[in-house]
């Protein structure tokens, strides 16, 4: 994962140090569990980056990472509709599939991966998206997205765990970072180098964007 996580630094506004083996090995004591691989990954590269840590979703800092309602939970979704985690009985399985609580249901739900690993990463990448100063979206099909990540942008990983089971997958281009939301078909761009660079992309690829 080191690897992905790499290939994101380009898109952040600082690149700050993250938590130590230290102490996540120190939360694994108090907790008494393992932290799924991923997760360590995650805040040993992103622990203290605001923008990753907060931009949309909010990721508890590791001191506040804690067992509750069953699960390990690490953050909560905007506006505090839902807490994120891991379900006590999933930690234990090979997949670790993330889930939400819903504050009004009072009950856990799948969130639509099924490892922690893309969870992670393109999580992360969908935070720096809301960082950045010119966002836009777009409609477009998953076999439509497909083609286009054969040309102006790709994925960041063709491994299959990074492009199925996941409700978000990350992609990029020249300057730009994408999100794209397979049930809605929402695809959202970001750049932190102007609108003129989304404008080019949406006229040299025909898309039509919305701007945020």
């Amino acid at each position: 994962m080191n690897k992905l996580f790499a290939q994101i630094d380009v898109f952040r506004t600082n690149v700050t140090e993250g938590i130590s083996e230290d102490v996540l090995n120190k939360k694994e004591k108090e907790l008494g569990i393992n932290l799924p691989e991923g997760m360590r990954d995650f805040y040993m590269k992103f622990g203290n980056d605001k923008e990753v840590m907060g931009s949309n979703w909010k990721f508890y800092s590791i001191e506040n990472v804690r067992i509750q309602n069953d699960a390990l939970v690490f953050g909560c979704k905007p506006e505090d509709t839902a807490t994120i985690g891991i379900m006590m009985q999933h930690l234990l399985s090979p997949y670790q599939a993330i889930s939400y609580y819903s504050m009004s249901g009072k009950k856990w739900f799948s969130d639509g991966f099924a490892f922690p690993e893309p969870f992670f990463f393109h999580i992360a990448c969908w935070q720096l998206v809301n960082s950045m100063a010119s966002v836009a979206k777009t409609i477009i099909s998953w076999e439509d997205l497909q083609e286009l990540a054969n040309g102006k942008l790709s994925f960041f990983s063709n491994e299959k765990k990074y492009i199925k089971g996941n409700r978000i997958v990350s992609v990029y281009g020249d300057g730009i970072l994408g999100s794209y939301f397979k049930e809605d078909g929402e695809l959202y761009l970001g750049t932190r180098n102007g609108d003129e660079v989304l404008e080019e992309l949406e006229e040299e690829l025909g898309l039509d964007l919305d701007w945020l």
